[in-house]
């Protein structure tokens, strides 16, 4: 876990447990190049599926080595698209060569920002990016969980059909998979960020065991604390309201 490093233009957190689960298949990671560009993706082995964690594990380590040897990245965009297809081949030909072409998958979200404020976000799956916006003094999803019931509520679904699927609406319809065969389609938002604004990734074993006010109360009551603790007092928080799942928490401050 890195520490804050106030000359740069932000402040960040990470943490990851496994909770009451045996292993975590969860993974994360979030630091800061040598240009002000801050990067922090959350990915989360979907957890029916043995060996799950080989998934999330291997996409967020891509991506962290390769953010690493990049002094600048020019086009945030185009790097992160670039870079989810070939680690997505690096995991299907883990898959051939150690796990009998088994498929595995996981979610994936992450967000690319510039030093000026300037920020991308792409995601597939539930794990979530929420903004808080400094201006308006309150915390808004900005990714929307790829779902069987979003998918139907936006496909304008008969009734019926919710009523046949009502036991699978949380199954989910978009994640990164090792099977090339598919194309990806994932969901990106661009949008600009203010000093002061907070930025919060993470998986269902934290969202939704907290309130997203809990995040910046807590920081504004422990500004004596380090900022690297924010994610680890998260983590305490929802196993203090019972989560039951794996839990990774990201938290950058626009400085």
């Amino acid at each position: 876990m890195k520490k804050e490093n106030r000359e740069n233009k932000f402040n960040y957190s990470f943490a990851t447990a496994k909770g009451l689960r045996d292993h975590n298949e969860d993974a994360g990671f979030v630091g800061v190049n040598a240009t002000d560009q801050c990067f922090g993706i959350v990915c989360d082995g979907i957890g029916s599926q043995s060996d799950s964690q080989i998934a999330s594990n291997m996409i967020v380590d891509y991506f962290k080595n390769k953010f690493k040897k990049r002094r600048h990245i020019v086009n945030p965009s185009i790097w992160i698209s670039r870079n989810i297809v070939n680690a997505r081949k690096k995991l299907a030909a883990y898959c051939k060569a150690k796990l009998n072409n088994k498929k595995i998958t996981t979610t994936f979200v992450c967000i690319f920002i510039q030093k000026d404020g300037r920020a991308i976000c792409f995601n597939l799956g539930d794990s979530r990016l929420y903004r808080f916006d400094i201006t308006n003094f309150k915390w808004r999803q900005i990714t929307k969980d790829h779902n069987l019931y979003n998918y139907l509520v936006s496909s304008n679904a008969p009734q019926e059909m919710f009523v046949k699927y009502k036991d699978s609406f949380l199954a989910l319809t978009k994640y990164v998979d090792s099977n090339t065969n598919c194309p990806l389609d994932y969901d990106k938002f661009s949008f600009k960020l203010n000093r002061g604004d907070l930025i919060f990734l993470g998986s269902d074993g934290v969202y939704n065991y907290i309130d997203m006010p809990y995040i910046d109360d807590y920081i504004n009551k422990n500004r004596d604390k380090p900022f690297y603790a924010t994610s680890t007092a998260l983590i305490r928080k929802s196993l203090e309201n019972h989560s039951n799942d794996n839990l990774t928490s990201i938290v950058i401050e626009i400085l």
